[in-house]
């Protein structure tokens, strides 16, 4: 299990994209910082508030990576990601679904919001009706 956080500024706002990769899933989430985050508000973000950071759905990973990483590897492989800069179209994909589901469980919820409103209405109307033909 590995998780990854990437700190990148989209105007105006400093953002936070985590990426989780567990065995072979793969879900990530995002969190806007505002300001410029300092180190000690990343490590109280990580320490404390990371349970309530929302992930997106699990995913399947397409390929499995199995075996240890030389050091030495692996330091080449952090450079070239700081010097190349942010590479996240997998992330943010997956972020987009996440949203994508969203608000298609926000439809559904008002789409009933709005008919029991609409039944009630009718069903008001229908009683002011009855209590003006009983007379008084």
């Amino acid at each position: 299990m590995s998780i990854k956080l990437t700190i990148l500024f989209e105007n105006p706002f400093w953002v936070g994209v985590f990426e989780n990769d567990c065995e072979n899933r793969y879900s990530t989430a995002r969190f806007v910082f505002g300001a410029e985050p300092k180190d000690e508000d990343v490590y109280r973000l990580v320490m404390s508030s990371f349970q309530n950071i929302a992930f997106s759905a699990p995913s399947i990973k397409t390929k499995n990576k199995k075996g240890k990483i030389n050091p030495k590897r692996m330091i080449r492989m952090i450079r070239r990601e700081v010097e190349g800069g942010v590479r996240l179209s997998k992330a943010y994909s997956a972020i987009r679904q996440q949203r994508e589901m969203n608000k298609k469980v926000g439809k559904t919820i008002s789409r009933r919001e709005n008919e029991e409103e609409t039944r009630k209405r009718y069903d008001l109307r229908q009683a002011k009706k009855k209590e003006k033909k009983k007379g008084h």
